[in-house]
């Protein structure tokens, strides 16, 4: 537990006036004869504030900021990082940080199964909000909020993997079997030129006269398109 006391940067929470409405649940007579655990006063004090909140159901700002001492002090804790989950859908919180805080853990921790754990639920999120505004998509095609949601995806998670090229090739595919299907769907042609350029791909000279001679084989069947022409522009 000395690593866990190091990382810890908080006061003990008996101390603070801010969580004087919270009466802490410390194990019991019997959960401590149980388990017989060596652990310091910032371990006995955090998780018995944890423990509490837990069982009142509190989902505050001030819970969220208290999971990230317990998980500095055990961060192999299955219950901490599930209700920290709990807690990222209840105050949606920004998922792209959470990201670079899992990166963090990860570093101090690189073996630690709950964490890799965690990471993985977020590709699964990742896999199925695409395939959820693809759907939604393809009901009504020019949904503002779908496409702005589906990039701010695309832009935090997909496109910051390991394999980016693929990523941009089947993001590249989809709105391509979107724009055969309606040439004039001007929402598809900003999500294409959002792709490219988010992937620094329109520096590639290939890339470029790809782009222009699909543009030119939807100007000849529909030469008075003004989505392509923009796109073009």
């Amino acid at each position: 537990m000395a690593d866990g006391e190091e990382f810890c940067t908080s006061a003990l929470y008996r101390d603070n006036p801010e969580w004087a409405d919270v009466k802490p649940v410390y194990p019991t007579k019997e959960e401590d004869g149980a388990v017989r655990i060596a652990v310091t006063e910032q371990f006995r004090d955090a998780f018995a504030y944890l423990r509490a909140v837990i069982a009142s159901g509190e989902m505050s700002s001030r819970v969220f900021l208290l999971t990230e001492d317990c998980i500095q002090l055990n961060p192999a804790n299955y219950t901490l990082w599930q209700f920290r989950r709990e807690l990222l859908k209840k105050l949606k919180v920004d998922l792209s940080n959470e990201l670079k805080y899992l990166d963090d853990i990860i570093m101090q921790t690189p073996k630690n199964y709950q964490v890799w754990s965690v990471i993985a639920h977020f590709h699964s999120f990742t896999k199925n909000e695409l395939a959820f505004t693809a759907s939604v998509i393809e009901d009504e095609s020019k949904n503002y909020h779908a496409w702005q949601y589906r990039q701010w995806v695309l832009r935090h998670f997909v496109f910051t993997g390991d394999d980016v090229d693929t990523a941009v090739e089947t993001e590249l595919s989809f709105t391509a079997k979107l724009l055969f299907e309606d040439p004039r769907n001007n929402s598809a042609w900003n999500n294409r030129y959002f792709v490219l350029q988010t992937n620094n791909k329109l520096a590639d000279p290939s890339t470029v006269d790809n782009e222009i001679s699909l543009a030119k084989r939807f100007i000849e069947k529909m030469p008075h398109n003004e989505s392509v022409w923009n796109y073009l522009a």
